[in-house]
């Protein structure tokens, strides 16, 4: 039954990123993908809030949130593909900013989110 709640999570997480990412590119400038940027950031921090506060939660939820919502909220692939779009235009400096800058970020919301989370507790 886990694969319901993940699939259900995994939906509202897809139309979310889908719904948010168009409204964030009509707001930034597109010399490095702010958009996804972002997304995985926020994605970052609530995923590392729901494990944070995991013990707390019935499975279902913690199958529904961090696995479903935040696995198709936060997008690795879409990362990817941006950072060799920016190789292939020979932005380097925006190539190494985006990859450093989203590394950096999402594993120190990260690590605040697990904090927040187990500070519920």
């Amino acid at each position: 039954m886990s694969w319901l709640w993940v699939a259900i999570g995994g939906a509202a997480g897809a139309w979310m990123r889908h719904t948010l990412g168009v409204m964030l590119v009509q707001r930034f400038p597109q010399a490095i993908p702010w958009p996804t940027w972002l997304i995985n950031v926020i994605g970052s921090f609530l995923l590392g809030f729901v494990i944070g506060c995991a013990s707390m939660l019935p499975e279902f939820l913690v199958h529904l949130l961090a696995i479903g919502f935040c696995g198709a909220f936060t997008t690795f692939s879409t990362f990817g593909v941006e950072a060799l779009k920016l190789w292939q235009t020979r932005n380097a400096f925006y190539f190494g900013a985006y990859i450093l800058s989203t590394a950096i970020a999402t594993t120190v919301v990260a690590a605040l989110g697990l904090v927040a989370g187990k500070a519920v507790l």
